[in-house]
């Protein structure tokens, strides 16, 4: 007998740089239903995803109902291969998805994919897909040089803020540190391995009015034990992340990760403050990321 794939559908949700300068984050998912000649559902076929920008096979086994979901993909190219004992293998090879977004306002916008099937049930199948269109986004690798993370997003070089750059850090004396352990809880590395420590700003400035999106991510990375380095996250002068003590949380070595998002007035800035607490060691900053979000 032979399987049938009868439904393959890549559901996007996109946020981009509305200029090739501003890194570009393209996630969704592929999921879809796998049934026999007759149109009966098939559970337990597995189901295998291959790719380019996939660090390993993904794989996956249908549920009762046959469907199947590969979760947090990247835009791109990507061959499925589905077996299960007693049916020939089925393999659907080249299914792509790009998006391109120059010329493109930032904003929300509203589209469909359709997808061509061999069902003959529903030979063609239309998926909504939303696209998030960034008026800006600034990120930096703290302490450390150039880097384009494992899903492509670039990470600048860490620079000192000026009125003319209009993002970096704001510390005196600047002050860095660095380690080559292996970090734990991520595939990138580099973006935890160097970080800048004690007191210090980073501020993005002239921005456009709307919703930013602020991602701050840490790792303890010279040994500090629980109870040894707590410090304050105060952004726009709101306290957001109160005696945080990564040790305490993740252990060493291990990326820990935290976002909120924060409303800015036309012309106005993002400003993340990390402030020592007396007897509790230096704040530490591996990477920190400033993204306008038309969807929030």
């Amino acid at each position: 007998m032979r399987l049938r794939f009868t439904a393959m559908l890549a559901a996007l949700a996109l946020v981009l740089g509305a200029s090739s300068a501003l890194a570009q984050s393209q996630t969704g998912e592929i999921f879809g239903k796998v049934t026999d000649e007759s149109g009966a559902v098939l559970p337990g076929v597995t189901v295998t995803l291959t790719g380019p920008s996939l660090l390993q096979p993904q794989v996956a086994t249908t549920s009762e109902t046959g469907t199947f979901q590969f979760p947090r993909i990247n835009v791109g190219t990507y061959n499925v291969k589905f077996d299960l004992t007693g049916f020939k293998t089925v393999i659907k090879e080249n299914i792509q998805v790009t998006v391109n977004t120059t010329g493109m306002a930032p904003g929300v916008y509203q589209a469909t994919l359709t997808f061509r099937t061999d069902s003959g049930r529903q030979p063609n199948l239309s998926v909504p897909v939303r696209l998030i269109v960034s008026a800006y986004q600034q990120g930096f690798n703290a302490g450390g040089s150039a880097y384009t993370d494992g899903i492509g997003d670039p990470w600048a070089a860490d620079r000192a803020y000026t009125a003319a750059n209009g993002s970096g850090y704001v510390q005196s004396p600047s002050k860095t540190a660095t380690t080559n352990a292996a970090i734990g809880g991520t595939t990138d590395d580099p973006l935890y391995q160097k970080a800048r420590i004690t007191p210090m700003n980073y501020r993005f400035t002239g921005l456009p009015a709307g919703t930013y999106q602020v991602e701050l991510r840490f790792a303890e990375i010279q040994g500090k034990k629980p109870g040894k380095r707590q410090f304050d996250v105060i952004v726009n002068g709101t306290p957001f992340l109160i005696a945080f003590d990564i040790a305490a949380l993740v252990g060493e070595n291990t990326a820990l990760d935290r976002t909120l998002f924060v409303p800015v007035t036309a012309g106005g800035e993002v400003n993340v403050q990390l402030a020592a607490r007396r007897s509790f060691g230096d704040p530490i900053l591996n990477a920190v990321r400033v993204t306008h979000r038309p969807d929030h």
